[in-house]
């Protein structure tokens, strides 16, 4: 598993509880199959930028906050 993935992963997960959402009403909102969703949560899959641009977008954060924290800066 990357460490970077499971790190993003971990960083959407918080910010989607942090929503109340769960995967499905998650992968609605970002028109992404739940399944992928939580692949990516649990660090299996790792995000193209366009995947990262978009949650950030969904999640209402700045993509470099989470970059960001990510990097641990």
């Amino acid at each position: 598993m990357d460490r970077d993935a499971a790190r993003f992963g971990a960083i959407v997960r918080r910010l989607r509880q942090a929503k109340g959402w769960n995967l499905i009403e998650c992968g609605r909102k970002a028109d992404m199959n739940p399944t992928y969703l939580g692949r990516l949560e649990r660090g299996e899959n790792t995000p193209s930028l366009t995947c990262v641009l978009h949650l950030a977008k969904v999640l209402d954060v700045e993509a470099w906050t989470i970059v960001a924290e990510i990097e641990g800066l």
